[in-house]
């Protein structure tokens, strides 16, 4: 099977546990809407959600990208003690420093940012725990290459911590932080029951011997880690800019509805191919040539841009639609934001493989200052776009951030793998998908609205699929895609992966 082949493989293994998740939000969504109607109490629960994923990131970026990179490395040789020491070591060590830094806020933190929430935080401590021993489970299944087991795992776990959120809500008529607290307990659960037999035979505490892994680690995942919570600071910050802006809960809460919808189908599939696609194109890198990874990348790309275009246009065409039948209170006018951050989180997924040269050559410092940049144009373009155009203005700056991103890592990365990036297939996927979801939109406009919700949620989804078919059809015309594009696909799906 070929390299592209692999990757296809294996991202359709991971794709059933982002698929899942992707829906399990889709019905999440309406249901924090109809639960908790004020936009400010969605905002609440928002920004201690970001906060502590923002520490767990910083965390999980680092440990989990070094066990990827080193796992085969040191298991080949022999040395998976030291590498399961190393990396559990510094996991409690991580999340030790995190809960204290969450208790510094909770304690001293200034009104201006966490007055609204700080009621919120000690609950987000545990969050930030239960994520942060998830996802370092998680990123060794993938290290391992076992993606059916991190596709079972991730469905499990995002499932039962919002059944768990919304019984704790309902039983114990706890609010918004019920949610929290499933979204704490369930994933430590998992662990405790299950993730943690992944982990080999390790030491309570590293040994002078393992000074070399430790400093390897240091050397390699803490730029990662910097640049990774930069990176997540970079479509994350923009909350706590329109907080401190405009001094109130709501324009977050509304901004987070948008957000979450414009943002998680299109992130969902590209980080499903960038789980396939990274150990792959390391391989080829360090095991057949520079060349081989520089056509991989080729190739790679052209299926994100196949693929994802048509989920773009989806989203910002069917956007009105679904918020008028499923997103109730305040937040069902929050659709004006979605084609912004559909079209930053499409940028975002290019970046990723833009990105890939700084991996391949282990400059992951030069990574740090390109999402530095990004970070900078993010702040200094909310500062000028949220006074006047409000929650709306966060997305029109994270799109044109992520496209200032997108420009400084393209530049980092032609030194160790040179992007022969599809151009022509960005031009014709771009067509097919303003061909898709302008009848889409169109079409809707004059058959969906009056309808109640359950004819009219089915009518779109009729009118989805005729959008999904133009979009093929535009692709065949101008011969983007051809029968044997297909039937390649096609086998793919069927041969066993070797």
């Amino acid at each position: 099977m070929s390299s592209v082949g692999k990757a296809g493989k294996d991202a359709l293994l991971y794709l059933p546990g982002r698929l899942v998740v992707g829906c399990i939000g889709f019905v999440v969504l309406p249901l924090l809407t109809h639960v908790f109607p004020d936009a400010a109490e969605i905002g609440r629960y928002d920004l201690t959600l970001r906060f502590t994923q923002f520490l767990h990131i910083l965390l999980t970026a680092w440990l989990g990208t070094s066990m990827v990179r080193y796992y085969a490395d040191y298991t080949g040789r022999g040395q998976s003690t030291v590498f399961y020491t190393v990396i559990l070591c510094l996991r409690r060590v991580g999340i030790i420093l995190g809960v204290v830094f969450l208790g510094g806020i909770y304690v001293w933190g200034p009104d201006a940012l966490v007055h609204s929430y700080r009621d919120l935080l000690p609950v987000g401590a545990l969050v930030f725990v239960g994520f942060a021993m998830f996802e370092t489970d998680q990123m060794l299944l993938r290290a391992k290459g076992r993606a059916g087991a991190f596709s079972v795992s991730l469905i499990v776990t995002t499932l039962g911590k919002f059944v768990l959120g919304f019984l704790i809500v309902f039983v114990f008529k706890t609010g918004i932080e019920g949610i929290l607290w499933g979204s704490a307990l369930f994933p430590l659960l998992i662990h405790a029951a299950w993730l943690r037999k992944e982990f080999g035979a390790s030491r309570l505490l590293p040994q002078k011997d393992d000074r070399p892994f430790i400093k390897e680690l240091l050397f390699f995942g803490l730029p990662i880690a910097i640049s990774g919570t930069l990176r997540f600071a970079l479509s994350n910050a923009d909350r706590f800019f329109l907080r401190w802006l405009t001094g109130t809960d709501d324009a977050v809460g509304m901004f987070a509805v948008g957000n979450l919808f414009g943002d998680q189908p299109i992130s969902l599939l590209s980080a499903t191919l960038m789980l396939a696609a990274f150990p792959e194109i390391s391989r080829i890198y360090d095991q057949e040539s520079r060349a081989n990874a520089e056509r991989f990348l080729a190739q790679i790309t052209r299926i994100y841009l196949l693929i994802t275009m048509l989920l773009v246009a989806l989203t910002i065409a069917g956007a009105p639609f679904v918020f008028k039948f499923i997103i109730a209170g305040k937040a069902q006018n929050s659709w004006d934001v979605v084609p912004y951050i559909a079209g930053a989180t499409f940028v975002l997924g290019i970046s990723n493989y833009a990105g890939l040269g700084v991996y391949m050559g282990k400059r992951s410092d030069k990574l740090l200052w390109c999402t530095a940049i990004g970070l900078a144009a993010n702040m200094g373009l909310n500062v000028v776009f949220i006074p006047f155009m409000g929650y709306v203005g966060c997305g029109v700056a994270r799109f044109i951030a992520n496209a200032i991103f997108l420009t400084a890592v393209t530049v980092a990365s032609s030194r160790y793998l040179h992007w022969h990036f599809p151009f022509l297939t960005l031009v014709r996927s771009f067509l097919a998908a303003l061909c898709a979801g302008s009848f889409l939109f169109a079409v809707g406009h004059f058959t969906l609205i009056g309808l109640p919700v359950v004819p009219g949620m089915a009518l779109l989804a009729v009118l989805a699929s005729l959008a999904v078919a133009t979009y093929g059809t535009v692709l065949f015309v101008t011969r983007e895609v051809s029968k044997e594009n297909l039937s390649n696909w096609f086998r793919l799906l069927i041969k066993p992966s070797k």
